[in-house]
């Protein structure tokens, strides 16, 4: 008996399942057979809007560069760059021209300016002491103003006062602390040199102290090698963004709004106007 019951449950609530989806569809039908007019009216309205955006879409060149830094904390230059892509996005183009010394032609043709790290969040937020490369990205109307802009971008951080004096320090306690390990390695040289010295766990423990200093050393050597605060590690390399391409995806974008809404509307006209035909009323009732 209780098998019965349930199978008999279940018939029933499938039944009403495609009864209501039938309801549904029937009222989408009649939705858009009542109001085809207004249909067309937002697809017109949505077309209007899509052919003005479409006008003033223009093709660009989508870059991306990376760049190593030598001293100061990463977070530095991301803020110095953060400065430059808020003033990007906010159309200064008077002050960054005047910032990374560049004609106002080329500014105009800049859309786009991101610093991230290499795990693409942006570099700004970056509070890590990895000393590892970072990218900068770059959205540029004329292929050929890239070079010029690469570099104005590397003078840019290269000529900030601010950002010497910390470097400079940095490098002064680099050059400290290889003068003392320098001191530390001529001192131990000295005492595996002397002949008195027994071979004992002392001199071994002298050896490998000997091969960690030196590996200091090569380090901070090759930390004072360059005392410029970052370099280039890869330039700009570019890939066409064409306007057709852009206008395709908008057109994509604005069809499924006109479509998501058409629908809304014209099921919800047909709902409101026509109480026979609500989408709810065969449901409700079979619940009752």
């Amino acid at each position: 008996m209780k098998l019965t019951e349930s199978k008999f449950s279940i018939d029933s609530f499938a039944r009403e399942s495609v009864e209501f989806f039938i309801q549904v569809l029937r009222t989408i039908f009649l939705g858009f057979k009542n109001y085809w007019k207004i249909v067309i009216v937002l697809f017109v309205l949505f077309g209007s809007v899509f052919y003005l955006k479409s006008r003033t879409t223009k093709s660009y060149y989508e870059s991306k560069a990376s760049f190593t830094f030598n001293y100061v904390h990463k977070k530095v230059y991301g803020d110095m760059f953060f400065y430059l892509q808020k003033l990007v996005e906010n159309n200064h183009n008077e002050t960054l021209s005047e910032v990374l010394q560049l004609s106002p032609d080329i500014i105009k043709s800049i859309s786009k300016l991101e610093a991230k790290n290499i795990v693409n969040s942006p570099l700004h937020q970056d509070f890590t002491f990895e000393r590892i490369p970072f990218y900068l990205y770059l959205n540029c109307e004329r292929k050929e103003d890239i070079p010029t802009i690469q570099n104005a971008l590397l003078q840019y951080v290269l000529n900030d006062s601010a950002n010497n004096v910390v470097a400079q320090k940095e490098i002064d306690n680099y050059r400290a602390t290889l003068d003392f390990v320098t001191n530390d390695l001529q001192l131990i040289d000295s005492l595996l040199k002397n002949s008195d010295l027994p071979d004992t766990n002392q001199t071994i423990e002298l050896i490998y102290l000997a091969k960690e200093r030196q590996k200091e050393k090569v380090s901070l050597q090759n930390r004072l090698s360059d005392f410029n605060t970052i370099a280039v590690l890869s330039d700009f390399r570019y890939l066409p963004i064409l306007a057709s391409q852009q206008n395709l995806v908008l057109s994509k974008k604005y069809g499924l709004f006109a479509i998501i809404l058409s629908l809304i509307t014209v099921v919800f006209l047909q709902w409101y106007n026509s109480p026979n035909d609500e989408v709810y009323r065969n449901f409700c009732i079979s619940k009752s």
